[in-house]
């Protein structure tokens, strides 16, 4: 259980990120939601990052209303950004912020259904801190989203990701763990990432 030796912290969205004692970085409860990536637009304002360039992202993932996902909870989250966007949102979170190592990101993986159990709790932790969503989603029990989810970007590697997308998504049997070489161009829809801290 990972109930006294974690501590939680928010990036500028208000979205939570978890950190035990023994590590040096924090990293998201959830992957990017396409809520916090909403909030670096409207705050980017007068970038190339324009109504017509986010309608044609969203042509690959379309937006669900995060209060009533339904099965296609996928659609919550942020994916098929190049690697430079994916840079400009990690730098508007602050210069600390970067994409999670192979280990990191399985070192939460490893906690994954631990993180599930505590949701109540860390509800109540996020509770005055965190955007409606984030309260709803813990409420729901939609964290970490390791064991199903989407694909996720690791940091240094091309051409592979982790995670096991829900199998409304892509029917699969994959272990998450296990990195997936992908043609990225094929499944670029699927694939989303989460952020750490250092």
């Amino acid at each position: 259980m990972i109930y006294s030796d974690y501590s939680i912290v928010f990036d500028r969205t208000g979205f939570p990120l978890i950190q035990l004692d023994s590590w040096d970085h924090s990293i998201g409860l959830f992957p990017v939601s396409k809520y916090q990536f909403e909030r670096f637009l409207v705050d980017d304002e007068g970038s190339d990052y324009t109504d017509e360039w986010y309608r044609g992202v969203l042509e690959l993932n379309p937006r669900r209303s995060w209060r009533n996902p339904g099965d296609r909870v996928w659609e919550l989250f942020i994916t098929g950004l190049d690697l430079d966007v994916i840079e400009d949102f990690l730098g508007y979170l602050g210069p600390e912020y970067r994409l999670p190592t192979l280990d990191e990101w399985k070192a939460l993986l490893e906690l994954s259904e631990g993180i599930a159990e505590v949701s109540p709790a860390l509800k109540m932790i996020c509770n005055g801190r965190s955007p409606e969503p984030v309260l709803h989603w813990l409420e729901a029990g939609l964290c970490p989203l390791m064991r199903e989810g989407i694909f996720e970007r690791i940091h240094g590697i091309e051409n592979r990701v982790a995670g096991k997308p829900f199998h409304g998504l892509l029917p699969n049997t994959w272990a998450p763990e296990e990195l997936k070489e992908v043609k990225m161009d094929m499944v670029q829809g699927m694939i989303g990432f989460r952020v750490v801290r250092g």
